[in-house]
Protein backbone atom coordinates (compact mmCIF):
# COMPACT_ATOMS: atom_id res chain seq x y z
CA UNK A 1 0.00 0.00 0.00
CA UNK A 2 2.78 2.55 0.56
CA UNK A 3 4.25 2.59 -2.74
CA UNK A 4 0.69 3.36 -3.73
CA UNK A 5 -0.08 5.91 -1.04
CA UNK A 6 0.00 9.19 -3.26
CA UNK A 7 -2.42 7.64 -5.81
CA UNK A 8 -4.45 6.50 -3.00
CA UNK A 9 -4.51 9.73 -1.43
CA UNK A 10 -5.61 11.59 -4.80
CA UNK A 11 -8.06 9.47 -5.66
CA UNK A 12 -10.06 10.24 -1.85
CA UNK A 13 -9.57 6.74 -0.84
CA UNK A 14 -7.09 7.34 2.06
CA UNK A 15 -6.36 10.34 3.88
CA UNK A 16 -3.19 11.98 4.73
CA UNK A 17 -3.76 10.23 8.15
CA UNK A 18 -3.93 6.89 6.91
CA UNK A 19 -0.24 7.51 5.63
CA UNK A 20 0.93 8.93 8.43
CA UNK A 21 -0.36 6.07 10.57
CA UNK A 22 1.25 3.61 7.80
CA UNK A 23 4.71 3.22 9.31
CA UNK A 24 3.21 1.94 12.88
CA UNK A 25 0.40 -0.37 10.70
CA UNK A 26 3.76 -1.93 8.86
CA UNK A 27 5.44 -2.76 12.17
CA UNK A 28 2.55 -3.83 13.93
CA UNK A 29 2.05 -6.02 10.91
CA UNK A 30 5.58 -7.65 11.27
CA UNK A 31 5.42 -8.20 14.91
CA UNK A 32 1.74 -10.24 14.67
CA UNK A 33 3.13 -12.48 11.60
CA UNK A 34 6.68 -13.03 12.95
CA UNK A 35 5.93 -15.59 15.16
CA UNK A 36 4.02 -17.62 12.55
CA UNK A 37 7.00 -17.17 9.70
CA UNK A 38 7.77 -20.37 9.86
CA UNK A 39 4.56 -21.73 9.35
CA UNK A 40 4.09 -19.47 6.71
CA UNK A 41 7.55 -19.92 4.99
CA UNK A 42 5.98 -24.05 4.77
CA UNK A 43 2.77 -23.04 3.44
CA UNK A 44 3.87 -20.94 0.47
CA UNK A 45 6.34 -23.22 -0.15
CA UNK A 46 9.24 -21.11 0.01
CA UNK A 47 12.60 -21.81 -1.67
CA UNK A 48 15.41 -23.04 0.66
CA UNK A 49 17.44 -20.42 -1.51
CA UNK A 50 15.31 -17.30 -0.76
CA UNK A 51 15.09 -18.86 3.11
CA UNK A 52 19.14 -18.30 3.06
CA UNK A 53 18.83 -14.75 2.44
CA UNK A 54 16.50 -14.07 5.12
CA UNK A 55 17.21 -15.03 8.74
CA UNK A 56 13.93 -14.68 10.41
CA UNK A 57 12.61 -17.59 7.73
CA UNK A 58 14.78 -20.42 9.35
CA UNK A 59 14.62 -21.99 13.03
CA UNK A 60 17.21 -21.11 15.32
CA UNK A 61 19.79 -23.86 15.96
CA UNK A 62 20.08 -23.88 19.85
CA UNK A 63 23.04 -22.26 20.74
CA UNK A 64 24.81 -25.37 23.13
CA UNK A 65 23.15 -28.83 24.06
CA UNK A 66 22.27 -28.54 27.55
CA UNK A 67 23.61 -32.03 29.38
CA UNK A 68 23.99 -32.48 33.17
CA UNK A 69 26.99 -32.89 35.05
Amino acid sequence: MKAHSGDLLAAGRITSEHIHQLPDAEEALIESLAPHALSLTEGFAVLEGVMGDHPMLSAPAPAAEMVPA
